[in-house]
């Protein structure tokens, strides 16, 4: 009886957790963390069909290092604080191996939001702990300097995406259960809430999903429903659900864009 709780003991503590796995730009590689040497550290394996391959340990240290992406070059972003403290900073795992450490205030939080074909955006509490403004650093990164292109007045700018590098939409959260979505063109650093004339000062979650085409979004969202469903945001602040959307709009080719 003893013997049968000490296996069970042992394979509880064989548990391994993987998580955040991301492409390769030529889809050929994800890079993912796994907590297998006793915290999470990143990993890349490749991709064949109907063969499964080793992963390679591509970090090794006592801190935690979390959230890989690739850039458009191939070589890997990734987070990692010291000790748990959850001030992130950005690392970049060059096509050497090597660690290059990109940011370096280690007081504040970096969290990167989303990669282009040329720059990573992120946001961080450099200025004012409490408030996460939005920075783009263009790539190669570690050649060039971050621009903060972004201070909200309220809320933390949340995962979003680029139109061209001169157009970002991004989310701005107040809690889990109120959310906005938000335009900025970045060249006249002017940003647009698309959301608040079609929420009336009513708290909902909207989440930017794709661009679509020169004046509609894909998104998710609670307005007027009680589950979070997918619509089409137009930049004039209108929402149609997407399964009403037949009705309005011939997305036949932006779905597919």
């Amino acid at each position: 009886m003893s013997l049968k709780k000490e296996r069970s003991f042992e394979n509880y503590l064989a548990i391994q957790t993987t998580g955040g796995a991301r492409w390769h730009p030529k889809e050929e590689r994800i890079v993912f963390i796994n907590d297998a040497p006793g915290n999470f550290q990143v990993f890349t394996t490749s991709i064949e069909k109907n063969k499964i391959t080793e992963s390679l340990l591509l970090t090794k240290t006592e801190n935690r290092s979390t959230d890989p992406r690739y850039l458009s070059d191939g070589t890997i972003l990734f987070l990692r604080d010291e000790g748990g403290n959850e001030n992130f900073q950005i690392y970049l795992l060059n096509t050497r191996g090597e660690e290059v450490q990109i940011t370096n205030d280690m007081k504040a939080k970096h969290i990167i939001n989303t990669i282009s074909e040329d720059y990573i955006y992120y946001r961080a509490n450099i200025d004012n702990k409490t408030r996460f403004d939005v920075y783009r650093q263009k790539i190669p990164i570690d050649d060039n300097l971050p621009e903060k292109i972004f201070e909200p007045k309220a809320g933390i700018p949340n995962d979003g995406f680029t139109i061209d590098d001169e157009r970002y939409v991004f989310q701005i959260a107040h809690g889990n259960m109120y959310r906005e979505i938000f335009l900025l063109d970045i060249n006249k650093n002017e940003a647009k809430n698309l959301t608040e004339t079609i929420s009336k000062n009513q708290e909902f979650r909207w989440s930017p999903i794709k661009w679509l085409n020169d004046n509609h979004i894909l998104v998710a969202t609670d307005f007027e429903s009680d589950l979070v469903r997918l619509g089409i945001l137009s930049l004039d602040g209108k929402c149609t659900p997407l399964d009403e959307i037949e009705i309005q709009y011939d997305l036949s080719c932006p779905l597919k864009c």
